[in-house]
């Protein structure tokens, strides 16, 4: 029931996804899933606890690999929208 701290930093989408990418691409090999990143061009930066939202998104990955059959495919995708398109 304890606060939990956060210690927030500036991050590139796309490098919190392919580093997120880059400790489950092993696994993925092994498993003949395809692990791929995308991420659009320009993406302004964001604002996070680049600890937490490793281990939010590795969470979402482990759970991919587990549900994905041999030779599919996960993607982590980092996309701008308009807020109206939300």
């Amino acid at each position: 029931a304890g606060e939990l701290s956060l210690a927030f930093d500036t991050v590139a989408p796309a490098d919190l996804l392919r580093g997120v990418a880059a400790k489950y691409t092993h696994q993925a090999d092994q498993q003949t899933i395809a692990l791929r990143v995308a991420a659009d061009k320009g993406l302004p930066t964001i604002e996070v606890d680049p600890g937490r939202m490793e281990q939010v998104l590795g969470n979402l990955v482990g759970n991919a690999l587990r549900y994905t059959p041999s030779g599919g495919q996960i993607l982590l995708a980092a996309a701008q929208t308009q807020p109206d398109k939300l």
